[in-house]
């Protein structure tokens, strides 16, 4: 038996927005993540302080989730079901899982993906200066991180993040959802 093996590129869709969240709400996402205590302590694929993978059990992100929803809902399903063969219209959008993340320098995340979720999002609550971007790793795409920033993209897409260089902290709330019928 001959078993050929090919390289394949396949293009993808990355999304990145500001999503226009008040001040005061980020400051707000920003003091409620801090309060929390390191859940993971660096056992999963992000080595920084991490939540447990329901952080709507231990802060109010309605506000957040509540701009959020709508763009996943009228921006990426559609395309990352057209990729499955999926009949968008019957599947609610669910909410797997949403963690937040709190980088100090030198904290990073090893190159992972997550499947099988359809997509993931990542929002930056706090990223300014020089910090670690958002990278995919089989094209080399990267997203400087900045805060109020989100990103969409679907959960086949390996992706990491490099060492923090910085001594200000990058906090992201970060989570996967999929679609049932």
């Amino acid at each position: 038996m001959i078993i050929n093996r090919y390289e394949v590129i396949e293009k993808s869709q990355v999304i990145v927005l500001k999503l226009g969240l008040e001040e005061t709400e980020i400051k707000k996402l920003e003091e409620d993540i801090l309060s929390l205590p390191d859940a993971q302590n660096k056992i999963t694929n992000v080595k920084a302080n991490m939540s447990t993978w329901n952080l709507w059990d231990q802060i109010d992100i309605k506000p957040l989730m509540d701009k959020i929803e709508p763009i996943i809902e009228n921006n990426s399903i559609i395309t990352f079901n057209k990729r499955v063969g999926e009949k968008i219209e019957d599947n609610p959008t669910i909410f797997n899982n949403i963690w937040s993340a709190v980088y100090k320098n030198g904290d990073y995340t090893v190159p992972h993906m997550h499947m099988p979720a359809i997509g993931s999002f990542v929002y930056y609550v706090k990223a300014e200066g020089d910090t670690s971007p958002l990278i995919f790793s089989c094209s080399g795409f990267e997203v400087q991180a900045s805060t109020d920033t989100l990103v969409i993209f679907p959960g086949y897409m390996t992706h990491e993040v490099p060492p923090l260089l910085s001594d200000e902290l990058r906090i992201v709330i970060a989570g996967n959802f999929s679609r049932y019928s």
